[in-house]
């Protein structure tokens, strides 16, 4: 069952203290995402994040032109809570925070946005 463009699908574990975690999966035209950026649950990236997106006729061609969304909400459950708290800005994390994590792909491939600013 694949997702298709502009459809999604949310996975739910998440008991009655509000502890767990919710994934989102969704995919969007890889062209409208270029125009108007990305606005899916809690996610947001405009469209100048998105410039640098490939476009090239293989990939249109080959159907790798839609971008595959996925997000997933750790709630109350900080999943790098393992990580050594003296480096980099750890200390600062609690270890029930709520953690979101992102992972945009293109033709199965990770997409790496740079030069993105504060939420």
């Amino acid at each position: 069952n694949k997702i298709q463009v502009g459809q999604k699908q949310t996975l739910s574990s998440v008991d009655s203290s509000g502890k767990g975690a919710e994934m989102e999966l969704s995919k969007v035209s890889g062209a409208d995402a270029r125009t108007a950026g990305i606005s899916t649950g809690t996610l947001k990236v405009p469209s100048t994040a998105l410039s640098s997106v490939s476009t090239g006729r293989r990939l249109t061609a080959s159907g790798c032109n839609d971008l595959s969304v996925q997000t997933t909400d750790w709630l109350q459950s900080n999943p790098y809570s393992w990580a050594d708290s003296l480096l980099g800005s750890n200390a600062y994390v609690a270890p029930n925070a709520d953690v979101t994590v992102v992972d945009l792909r293109q033709c199965s491939q990770p997409l790496i946005l740079t030069g993105l600013g504060d939420p």
